[in-house]
């Protein structure tokens, strides 16, 4: 049986900038790759929007590297537990962020 095809909507992303900005205390949420299109084009064409993961990053991430009690806490490691494959925010949203 096939997985039903994942189309992204301007709310996902929304999502997901909002769920990183609260989890990093950031002001400002970096969108990159195929995801992205949805900043400038809301009602992009469905074969570009046709992805499980929205890659985004917040803007301070290596400011918060520094404040964390472990030095080998990175927020690439951190997207990819919390907000990534397989995480509760996949389950609970149908799709997942990367960094």
């Amino acid at each position: 049986m096939s997985r039903p095809i994942e189309i992204r909507t301007v709310a996902d992303l929304e999502r997901t900038a909002r769920s990183l900005a609260l989890h990093f205390k950031a002001r400002t949420v970096v969108v990159v790759g195929s995801q992205g299109i949805l900043v400038g084009w809301p009602d992009a064409p469905v074969t570009m929007c046709m992805s499980p993961e929205i890659d985004a990053y917040p803007a301070n991430a290596r400011a918060w590297e520094a404040a964390q009690d472990d030095d080998l806490a990175e927020a690439f490691e951190e997207i990819s537990v919390i907000f990534g494959e397989g995480s509760h925010f996949h389950s609970a949203h149908g799709f997942y962020a990367t960094a």
